[in-house]
């Protein structure tokens, strides 16, 4: 009989699962981390008081999705949980940038091109929004 485990950091940040018939052997091997009963996914779960929990959405909202490439327009983004990481990456040239965010923000640059924004904070699910630089 297959048994499934779920493997946890001191976070609650699931690092892996395991489905099979040995789980002494995988409880074992992974002993510095805890364990509960089931499969569950760090994408979507974290685990609380050994209870898995689904990942809250953030309440960041981005104020318009196309700005001027000039440095002086920019989108704002309000509502980003304290402690957050912010990124940003040039789809076609594949530079980016990131740093701490918490509160409010905004983002301007001088050239031209698509951004992929991210906005990081556990355990919140990642924020994520495209920007058009024209």
């Amino acid at each position: 009989m297959n048994v499934g485990l779920t493997f946890y950091n001191e976070e609650g940040k699931i690092i892996c699962t395991y489905s099979g018939q040995n789980p002494q052997g995988q409880k074992s091997a992974l002993s510095e981390y805890s364990w509960i009963e089931g499969e569950f996914h760090g994408d979507e779960m974290y685990v609380e008081f050994e209870t898995p929990i689904l990942r809250p959405t953030q309440a960041t909202i981005i104020d318009k999705t196309t700005i001027t490439a000039d440095c002086l327009d920019a989108a704002t983004l309000t509502g980003v949980p304290d402690g957050a990481v912010f990124s940003a990456s040039n789809v076609d040239t594949g530079e980016s940038v990131s740093g701490p965010i918490s509160g409010s923000d905004t983002f301007s640059t001088s050239i031209a091109g698509t951004y992929a924004l991210r906005i990081s904070c556990w355990p919140y699910l990642d924020w994520q929004e495209t920007v058009n630089a024209v």
